[in-house]
């Protein structure tokens, strides 16, 4: 901890907001290479100080399929566009990126997945109405973000699907080149399929553990410097199926019917019918559910962190409950889903 106070006691940006008098400790972290730490000052307030990595990571820190030219620190860009459409994110105190410090309002220690346990749609519908303000068009939205020059394409979808095969299939557990091979051809097949949809601001991990509950149960929302052009279906997928929490079926169903109606008018997602909203909503959660059971055995693997092994049998559950709703997935159920069993049983 000696050199974390080191750092934050040469950075003349953060000892100009803090003082010379503060404590700090560290805060749970999460799968990526920042880490955070929370400072008690003089006037016994808190802060959050997120600490960058050494060296600046790539899109998601996983894949970018195009070198974008930055001229600014993402989660600082992101963050403008953010309050540009007036959704709630925590405020910025002091930067000082030689230092790699970012100081930010404190939002506390309440994530709505803690909230889920006992009402869990009246705190998701409120995610829902958040997630609405980030999708839905607003007068001052800065236009020029970073946000808006990348987006999911046909490289990203598949280096992702392919991202599991290797690490949720092939590096894992035993299988067959020719069953690998028909399940890259239809993964292949979805991806045309995504990439006929129009594409909206995403978060592109706009699960329950960065979604925080603060003053009055009002939400903000973090982790947001991956922002890009995605379906609108991957946040409300990456809310609704994420590996970390169980919902029912129904439950699910009355919550994608609600955020449909919440969408502006103007776009053509609010207007396709209920039941093909549903269906898009459950074609995509394959790719999200599917990248995740691969990322969290790469953590595993590679980064030799277990901890997030027991969230893959949830991610893997809700990827066999799509395949068999519906019909139009049967031939990838009957070559993907044994090897689904496999790995829930590997891990």
């Amino acid at each position: 901890m000696q050199n974390i106070e080191n750092i934050v006691m040469q950075s003349r940006a953060a000892t100009n907001f803090l003082g010379n008098d503060f404590t700090i400790f560290r805060m749970a972290g999460d799968a990526s290479s920042r880490e955070y730490f929370r400072i008690l000052y003089p006037t016994k307030q808190t802060c959050t100080m997120m600490l960058l990595p050494q060296e600046a990571s790539s899109l998601a820190e996983e894949y970018e399929s195009k070198t974008i030219q930055m001229q600014e620190l993402p989660f600082l860009d992101v963050h403008r566009l953010l309050q540009s459409k007036n959704v709630r994110v925590p405020e910025i105190y002091a930067v000082d990126l030689p230092s790699r410090i970012i100081l930010l309002e404190d939002l506390g220690d309440t994530p709505l997945i803690e909230k889920l346990s006992d009402t869990p749609e009246s705190y998701l519908m409120a995610a829902l109405e958040l997630l609405a303000c980030v999708v839905n068009p607003h007068p001052e939205t800065d236009m020029s973000s970073i946000a808006f020059s990348r987006a999911f394409d046909q490289d990203l979808y598949m280096w992702e699907f392919e991202h599991y095969l290797e690490y949720g299939i092939e590096k894992i557990i035993e299988y067959k080149d020719t069953d690998v091979a028909k399940i890259r051809e239809l993964f292949f097949e979805i991806t045309q399929t995504y990439l006929s949809w129009s594409t909206h601001l995403t978060h592109r991990d706009y699960h329950s553990k960065n979604i925080h509950v603060i003053d009055h149960d009002q939400l903000a929302l973090i982790d947001f410097q991956d922002a890009l052009q995605g379906p609108i279906y991957y946040d409300l997928v990456s809310l609704l199926k994420d590996a970390y929490t169980t919902f029912d079926r129904s439950l699910q169903e009355k919550l994608v019917t609600s955020y449909q109606s919440l969408l502006d008018p103007s776009l053509e997602d609010a207007l396709i019918s209920q039941d093909e909203f549903l269906f898009r909503f459950d074609l995509m959660s394959l790719h999200r559910n599917l990248k995740a059971a691969g990322r969290f055995v790469y953590i595993d693997q590679v980064k030799n962190n277990p901890n997030y092994l027991k969230d893959v049998p949830q991610a893997l559950q809700y990827a066999i409950e799509t395949l068999n709703l519906h019909s139009q997935l049967k031939g990838l159920k009957n070559t993907l889903q044994p090897y689904l069993q496999k790995l829930i049983e590997e891990v």
